[in-house]
């Protein structure tokens, strides 16, 4: 939460949704751009592929916010090593 409202990151950017969401006093993080909304859906896809953080094993978010903090720099680090990605090449 930012300065204690709830903000949204949602796939969706329909003018109506973010109206009525603002409406509510949420903050509404949605990328303008089609190209910046998928770099993002894509972070969220790679850092799933570590299971600790897809199922969630760690009980207290100070943990998982670690290794949250550790899985998106090994995703990072493979991306500057490698700019295609984690596909073979």
């Amino acid at each position: 939460m930012l300065r204690g409202r709830p903000y949204v990151i949602a796939a969706y950017s329909a003018k109506s949704l973010a109206d009525a969401l603002v409406a509510r006093g949420c903050i509404v993080v949605i990328p303008a751009n089609p190209t910046h909304r998928h770099l993002v859906e894509n972070l969220f896809q790679r850092i799933k592929r570590f299971r600790r953080i897809a199922m969630r094993f760690e009980k207290l978010a100070r943990n998982f916010l670690a290794f949250l903090f550790l899985a998106s720099s090994l995703v990072w680090a493979t991306l500057k090593v490698r700019p295609y990605g984690l596909r073979g090449r």
